[in-house]
């Protein structure tokens, strides 16, 4: 990887623009903190500006600029943010092992951020390992209180045959929200999956599309694809 080269701006300019630059980041402010460490990109290689505009750029969802920048000083800085940068980096080019080794490492150096757990979810999940995926489904859930997760960590209960994980699942969601159409939407996926064995996917979705509207219902027919396929794959893998 090239190495990045500090060219143009004096020690006092720096220390000046990173002074800006972390009130900006205790602010949350990072379309500004990009607008403002932009131009020293092509003008300057300095990498704690570098690595400061990196950082902007992944919190303002610029996640191939925040590759881009992080990539060229990549040798210089060994943070949580720059390993979870190059795991998200690694992910996108589906190489998961190396992926893992930085986002594990992330969380090692700041357990108290979400962002690398749940990009090591979703590098598992990608990676069809799906028992690490329900791990960190858990830390996500018990951990950082992500209730979104809860309907991800009900479909792979269901993908790797969890009768009693999916019903845990239906029991917390039905204390977040009792009357969710959602709850409506996971109980029919679990009497299906491990009550009704006569049931098919087409009598399901009917059901869905009956009780949750055409909305939710679309949502709940993409994760019984979702869990259909992936089950079809582990029955293959193991016949």
């Amino acid at each position: 990887m090239r190495k990045s080269k500090i060219k143009n701006t004096n020690e006092s300019e720096v220390k000046k623009v990173l002074k800006e630059a972390n009130k900006l980041i205790k602010e949350s402010q990072f379309k500004e903190l990009v607008q403002l460490l932009q131009p020293f990109e092509k003008e300057d290689g300095n990498p704690r500006i570098l690595f400061a505009l990196a950082y902007g750029y992944y919190f303002s969802f610029e996640i191939d600029d925040a590759i881009r920048v992080i990539g060229s000083i990549e040798n210089e800085y060994d943070t949580w943010i720059s390993n979870l940068i190059l795991g998200v980096r690694e992910r996108k080019s589906k190489n998961y092992p190396k992926a893992i080794t930085h986002l594990e490492k992330s969380i090692r150096l700041n357990p108290t951020r979400v962002e690398p757990v749940r990009e090591l979810f979703e590098t598992n999940y990608e990676d069809e390992n799906h028992h690490q995926a329900i791990k960190w489904l858990k830390v996500l859930i018990n951990q950082f209180e992500d209730y979104q997760y809860l309907y991800r960590l009900m479909e792979l209960a269901i993908v790797t045959d969890n009768e009693e994980l999916a019903v845990n699942c239906l029991e917390a969601k039905m204390k977040l929200d009792l009357f969710s159409t959602v709850v409506v939407g996971f109980t029919n996926l679990i009497e299906h999956y491990f009550k009704l064995e006569d049931s098919t996917i087409k009598k399901l979705k009917k059901r869905m599309k009956e009780d949750l509207g055409p909305d939710l219902s679309f949502e709940f027919n993409q994760m019984i694809d979702d869990i259909e396929e992936a089950r079809s794959k582990l029955a293959s893998v193991s016949t």
